[in-house]
């Protein structure tokens, strides 16, 4: 009885994000270096919440632009953590943002001199018999960031969109949430799954956010194969959803009209769909 207690309570407090072994992408001159941050006292109104990350970095030299590899792996949380009120996003934002902040590498101005590519997790996906499943290694979700004087700036390309939340634990919300000072048009990309064959195009999708000074309007640029009827759907930076738009469009390039009026100013995100697929995601910034 004593040891299935023990293992209980290790369990509860102890998250895997799936990352034992790092995603490799397609540079492998340099070996990944496994790490850990020591215990640490995330939220200052409770001290008795420690947390512990274990994380991968490495350089990465196979292109011109030299950049830094940074890969969260595993967290160990105590339970006071959840007894002061706190939730498992509020534990991973601050655990990615301390692995931006913390990893080994020098932190140079201006933008181009060193930048950060970072993966939160293997995530999750759906298959065509809508079962839960992990996403392929190749689609570790990641971002990419550019560090600064303890700065983190957030840069345009990422994959995060082919993954979705599951039960709790989202692959999204790291790269939504994280601050950006970068005020301008932000493209997004990603692969598109292919619920018939079960399996990720390769054919890249995208959307932008292009703005007319003359007026209150942004137009959301999407760009998709597919035809029929796509959603958009926006949310303020508590995550509550305020806006829905539908239109219907066969032509590959297609866009939602938003009238900036009815925003007070702060970041969005947008998610597009259609059906139950995702096309594409974003954010815009609203100065008033």
């Amino acid at each position: 009885m004593r040891k299935i207690i023990i293992y209980f309570t290790i369990y509860i407090c102890s998250i895997n994000y799936m990352l034992s072994v790092p995603c490799e992408g397609d540079c492998h001159e340099n070996e990944w270096i496994l790490t850990d941050s020591g215990y640490l006292i995330p939220f200052e109104d409770c001290p008795d919440c420690q947390i512990k990350i274990w994380y991968w970095y490495r350089d990465h030299i196979c292109e011109s632009i030299r950049y830094k590899e940074v890969q969260l792996s595993y967290l160990y949380v105590r339970p006071e953590c959840y007894n002061c009120g706190y939730h498992t996003n509020d534990i991973l934002r601050y655990s990615f943002r301390w692995m931006l902040l913390n990893a080994p590498w020098p932190r140079f101005c201006p933008p181009g001199d060193y930048n950060v590519k970072a993966t939160h997790v293997s995530c999750w996906t759906r298959n065509e018999n809508n079962y839960i499943v992990t996403c392929p290694q190749q689609s570790c979700c990641w971002q990419n960031y550019y560090i600064c004087n303890g700065n983190i700036f957030l840069l345009s390309q990422s994959n995060y969109v082919v993954c979705e939340d599951y039960q709790g634990q989202s692959c999204i919300f790291l790269c939504d949430k994280l601050p950006t000072p970068i005020i301008q048009p932000i493209s997004n990309s990603l692969k598109t799954y292919d619920k018939t064959n079960n399996k990720y195009n390769q054919k890249e999708e995208s959307s932008i956010v292009l703005t007319n000074p003359s007026n209150s309007m942004i137009k959301i640029e999407f760009f998709s194969k597919l035809e029929g009827k796509f959603s958009l759907a926006i949310f303020n930076e508590f995550e509550s959803k305020i806006k829905i738009s539908e239109l219907t469009a066969n032509n590959i390039n297609k866009y939602f009209e938003i009238d900036l009026r009815q925003f007070n100013s702060g970041m969005y995100f947008y998610r597009i769909y259609s059906s139950d697929i995702m096309i594409s995601s974003g954010n815009f910034i609203v100065l008033k």
